[in-house]
């Protein structure tokens, strides 16, 4: 995965991107097969711990679509994967995101006006990170049956899970604040993994 910006100018350069890549590659005969120009844009870093991706779902659809135009001028091949959400709620609406919620129907429906699902080099996937959706148990799957439901209404979309790893308390059902040498933490993120995987029909 690769994310490249020039927050000087608060611009993100495909085509710098797209060039680096090629390089890359040419040097090391490393392939890349995917792109994710994008990470978490909901999450508010701007206290400087890290870096952060702002974007609107129309700065996100702007983005991938110039991304695209580099990517096929060069016949690379490689797919880009959006859009990386911080939670699974923002593949819904009415969220406490306004303009960053709602993405599955916001980039794959094509009625949408920052439809990027017919874009040769986007992947017929939507990718979003769980954390702080596991818990309370029953929340988790109610929320992850939502999500699949609008899923299923894209044929051909599949949904990715593309990040996790145990934060905060959950809900008293397990601490992701310390260290854990036994089987909870194990056993914790299986379920978290079994949940995605039947509820979600989730790929990794």
């Amino acid at each position: 995965e690769i994310r490249f910006c020039d927050w000087s100018s608060d611009v993100c350069s495909s085509d710098l991107a797209a060039s680096a890549i090629q390089q890359i590659e040419s040097s090391t005969g490393i392939r890349f097969n995917f792109l994710s120009p994008v990470n978490e844009p909901q999450w508010d870093w701007s206290d400087g711990r890290q870096e952060w991706c702002p974007y609107t779902n129309t700065e996100i659809s702007n983005l991938v679509k110039s991304f695209d135009t580099e990517l096929a001028a060069q016949h690379s091949g490689i797919k880009i994967l959006v859009p990386e959400a911080g939670h699974l709620k923002y593949f819904l609406s009415n969220s406490d995101k306004m303009n960053k919620d709602n993405q599955v129907n916001t980039f794959f429906d094509p009625a949408s006006p920052q439809y990027i699902g017919n874009l040769s080099s986007v992947y017929p996937a939507a990718a979003s990170h769980s954390y702080f959706s596991t818990s309370p148990a029953k929340e988790a799957i109610d929320l992850r049956k939502k999500v699949n439901d609008v899923m299923n209404t894209k044929t051909g979309l599949q949904f990715w899970q593309s990040e996790y790893c145990i934060l905060g308390d959950n809900a008293g059902e397990i601490d992701g604040n310390n260290r854990d040498l036994g089987m909870s933490s194990a056993m914790y993120i299986a379920k978290v993994i079994q949940q995605d995987l039947v509820w979600l029909n989730a790929r990794f």
